[in-house]
């Protein structure tokens, strides 16, 4: 009987790549990212399954995808060209995975190191107090002198007098979130259009939020519906 030699391996073969992926991890855990592995068999309609996922969630979220394929990109062209959204080729040279490395040089190219806009969510006389105790304009601010924000901003539900208020403390924002509709244009609760003189005089752009309304200026009834269509036909009732 031929003897058999044992040798003991006493380090992981993949301890470099594990020591990588878990600097990965941290990394997105602290930038708050997510990150989502899809996996099927060839065929089974993972991009397609993905591409309308996108489309649903790509307004509301900062979405970017990674493709791995042995040599082609048409997969990652069939997302890119179906969503819009940024997305990476990775080419594996023939392997059956991917390694952390090569996901961390495609998450590079993502720019997922700095926010291009974020904002402080509705901003109003009974959260103001709030915000300002625990500092979180001056969290904001310090955010975009590091480099991690490009923009900083807040949304609105309030009265004009107190967004005035508001924009002549903090004259460092970027940008206001406003409701602007125009069933609310003169709306004695939203004040749609006095907030935006406001936000004009202190030379702020502007996000517009709720522009139909939640849906509401979208579905009307067909006696309404006609009225708007009789004036231009070309044009969506919304």
């Amino acid at each position: 009987m031929a003897k058999v030699r044992v040798i003991e391996v006493h380090e992981n073969v993949f301890n470099t790549n594990n020591q990588e992926a878990d600097a990965l991890r941290k990394r997105l855990k602290d930038k708050k990212v997510t990150m989502i592995n899809v996996m099927s068999s060839p065929g089974s309609g993972k991009t397609t399954l993905l591409s309308h996922a996108i489309n649903e969630i790509k307004d509301d979220y900062k979405v970017g995808v990674m493709d791995v394929d042995i040599e082609t990109s048409l997969d990652a062209q069939k997302v890119a060209d179906f969503t819009g959204v940024p997305s990476i080729q990775i080419h594996n040279g023939g392997l059956c995975h991917i390694d952390a490395e090569m996901t961390t040089r495609a998450v590079d190219e993502f720019g997922v190191d700095y926010f291009d806009f974020y904002l402080l969510h509705s901003i109003e006389k009974k959260h103001y107090l709030t915000y300002e105790k625990y500092h979180c304009f001056d969290f904001i601010k310090e955010m975009k002198k590091q480099g991690k924000i490009k923009n900083i901003g807040f949304s609105f539900h309030d009265t004009p007098e107190f967004l005035d208020q508001v924009l002549t403390e903090h004259p460092e924002v970027d940008f206001v979130q406003l409701q602007l509709n125009y069933l609310d244009w003169n709306n004695g609760v939203i004040q749609s259009k006095k907030n935006l003189e406001i936000a004009r005089k202190h030379h702020k752009p502007v996000v517009v939020m709720e522009p139909i309304k939640g849906g509401t200026l979208a579905s009307f009834s067909e006696d309404i519906e006609q009225i708007y269509k009789n004036y231009d036909s070309s044009k969506s009732i919304a």
